[in-house]
C-alpha cells in the first residue's frame, strides 16, 4: 500500500438514517469474543476458538438540535400542532382571560400574535397550562412594542393552555391571537429508533465502507460547560443483528 491510499479524518463521512451528518468524531469497534476450553491436563495453555462477534460505535457532533437524543428515547416523537386557542384577546387592562380552546392535539409552543393594533406599552403575558406529562406549568412571555403581525413565542411546550394573564401589556384598540404552533418536537420513552449507518473513507480510487443496518443508540449525553466550549451530542450505538446486517467492503487500488 502506498501513501497515495493513506486515510485521514478529512476524507471520512458518516451517514445517519439516510443523510450525511457533520460528525466531529466517529469511533467504530468490532470485537470477537474467545471461547476457551478451560484448564487442560498436560498443557499450559487453553485451547481457544473464535466466539461471538459484536459491533458497537460512538459518534460525536456539535449539538444543533435534539434529533439524536430523541432517537435514543423513541422512534415516534410528536410534533407541534397549529391551533387557535383564543382569538381577540384584548389588551386594555391587566388580568386573566380564559382560552376558548384549552387542549392541544400534540404538545406545542404557544405564540402570541398582535392582530389588530400595535402594542403601545410593553409588558409580560403569563401562559398557564400543563406539559406533556400533565404537570402544571406557567411561562412569563415578554411582549415588546410589537406591530400588527408580529409575535412573541413561549419557550416551554404546552399540552394544555388554560388561559393568559396580562401584566402591563397595553394596546388600547388592539387584540392578540393565542395559538399553538408547529416546529417543535416532544419525546417520551418508547421503542428506540432503528437507523442505518454508512461510515466510509475515500482516498483516490481506494476506499473503505462499513454498512450497518438497524442500528440503535444505547446512550447519549447532554453536556455543556462554559462559553468557550461548544455543546456536543455524544452518542453510543450498536446494531440489531451483525450476521444479517453488517458488511465491510474495501478497494485498495
Amino acid at each position: 500500500m502506498t501513501d497515495e491510499f493513506a486515510y485521514t479524518g478529512a476524507q471520512a463521512t458518516f451517514s445517519y438514517n439516510g443523510g450525511v451528518i457533520a460528525a466531529g468524531e466517529v469511533d467504530i469497534k468490532k470485537t470477537r469474543a474467545v471461547a476457551s476450553s478451560g484448564p487442560r491436563l498436560g498443557k499450559y495453555g487453553q485451547f481457544k476458538m473464535g466466539g461471538s462477534f459484536d459491533f458497537t460505535g460512538s459518534v460525536k457532533r456539535i449539538q444543533i438540535d435534539g434529533e439524536l437524543l430523541v432517537a435514543l428515547m423513541t422512534d415516534t416523537p410528536t410534533t407541534g400542532t397549529a391551533e387557535t386557542l383564543k382569538s381577540g384577546r384584548v389588551l386594555t387592562a391587566d388580568g386573566w382571560v380564559d382560552n376558548t380552546d384549552t387542549v392541544i392535539a400534540t404538545p406545542s409552543r404557544i405564540r402570541l400574535t398582535v392582530a389588530t393594533a400595535a402594542v403601545t406599552t410593553a409588558g409580560v403575558i403569563t401562559i398557564v397550562g400543563e406539559d406533556a406529562n400533565g404537570n402544571g406549568i406557567t411561562e412569563e412571555v415578554s411582549v415588546g412594542l410589537l406591530g400588527i403581525g408580529e409575535y412573541a413565542t413561549s419557550k416551554k411546550v404546552f399540552k394544555q393552555a388554560y388561559g393568559t394573564y396580562n401584566h402591563g401589556v397595553v394596546s388600547a384598540t388592539g387584540t392578540i391571537t393565542v395559538a399553538s404552533i408547529v416546529g417543535d418536537s416532544t419525546a417520551g420513552v418508547g421503542a428506540p429508533l432503528y437507523w442505518d449507518m454508512i461510515a466510509r473513507v475515500d482516498s483516490g480510487s481506494a476506499n473503505i465502507v462499513i454498512t450497518a443496518l438497524n442500528c440503535f443508540f444505547t446512550a447519549g449525553g447532554f453536556k455543556h460547560t462554559g462559553p468557550d466550549a461548544q455543546g456536543k451530542d455524544e452518542m453510543t450505538f450498536t446494531m440489531q443483528d451483525v450476521d444479517a446486517d453488517l458488511t465491510v467492503s474495501y478497494v485498495s487500488a
